[in-house]
């Protein structure tokens, strides 16, 4: 017996075969890849990135819900997307924060990124991403000027003590369906630069006796207020502040408490005399302070890490006046800048 063997001549035909079918494959990706929707800055042959330099922000503490607490000058931005004429035509052009949804946090950052665009402030959270309204058409160039705010806020969290961000990508500008996918050059970024420190702790202390003070007016006759002479029984007094801390530049006192219906300016008597209320306000300019908004604010500049409100209370006469006890309770809620 003898061995013997069926060549297979065909074996290096099908090796040359496929190898050419591989190459024309890659070959027909590479093409596929370079007509993509391409957007640039201001025109096609534009940088693909632009920076939003922030310098450095200070982050509030820490609160619940959303907090925005900075927000960028205008950007305006000319964009031009260049469509090559076998892909997908009329996408919406869209803004995506990037990384989507995260906001800063890949970064150590508990702050979010939001796009306040045509009045509207979008948050990652809700709506991304944000139509333009401007749309790609097929073997054309499409050129358009986008005009936002970046919003950054803040939520539940800690925050470092500090954070500096180098080339961050913030946003994409893009079509809609792009196939290419979100790590590819063919988009529109802008990124980040700048630094994220915690708010410094912004405190005072109110003199003894201040924050739970009595004023006590004189006693006047009820004939003395008039419509003629509305007011009377004046007395001057002040809320000190001491001990600021260095970073308050001001305190604002907000005022609040009950109305006299038809005159909203006063504050309502809880006491036995009828037809009288009680005027509130501020002795350096006489500006009235409200029970309620918009007029209850008082604010004054913190020099030296203190400061002093100059007030005065007085009777007003809201109709007809009879004898009797005048008591107001007026409260305040301090704010620090």
């Amino acid at each position: 017996m003898s061995n013997s063997s069926i060549p297979f001549l065909g074996g290096g035909l099908l090796r040359r075969t496929l190898s050419r079918i591989f190459m024309l494959l890659a070959l027909s990706l590479m093409l596929a890849d370079a007509q993509a929707v391409i957007c640039r800055l201001n025109d096609i042959a534009g940088p693909s990135r632009y920076p939003l330099n922030v310098g450095t922000i200070e982050v509030p503490p820490v609160v619940w819900g959303i907090n925005y607490f900075w927000r960028s000058p205008l950007q305006r931005v000319q964009v031009a997307c260049q469509t090559p004429s076998n892909e997908y035509t009329d996408q919406p052009i869209v803004i995506h924060v990037f990384p989507q949804g995260v906001g800063l946090n890949l970064y150590g950052l508990s702050v979010g990124i939001a796009i306040e665009y045509k009045g509207k402030i979008v948050n990652p959270y809700q709506d991304f991403p944000i139509d333009t309204g401007y749309r790609t058409k097929a073997g054309e160039t499409t050129y358009f000027t986008l005009e936002y705010y970046v919003h950054f806020w803040h939520g539940n969290g800690d925050m470092p003590n500090t954070a500096t961000l180098s080339n961050v990508i913030l946003i994409s500008i893009h079509p809609a369906w792009d196939r290419h996918g979100a790590s590819t050059d063919h988009m529109l970024y802008q990124v980040l630069n700048g630094s994220f420190v915690p708010r410094p702790a912004r405190t005072c202390q109110l003199s003894v006796g201040d924050g739970n003070r009595t004023v006590r007016l004189p006693t006047i006759s009820a004939n003395s207020l008039s419509s003629a002479t509305p007011y009377g029984g004046r007395v001057n007094f002040d809320l000190r502040l001491n001990s600021c801390s260095a970073a308050v530049n001001r305190a604002a006192f907000a005022f609040s408490g009950q109305i006299v219906p038809g005159h909203a300016d006063y504050f309502a008597n809880q006491g036995t005399a009828s037809g009288v209320a009680l005027h509130v306000g501020m002795r350096e300019g006489n500006q009235t302070l409200t029970p309620q908004g918009p007029n209850n604010v008082a604010s004054v500049a913190v020099v030296g890490q203190q400061a002093t409100l100059s007030l005065f209370a007085q009777y007003y006469r809201t109709g007809a006046v009879t004898a009797g006890t005048v008591n107001v309770r007026a409260e305040f809620l301090l704010t620090y800048y």
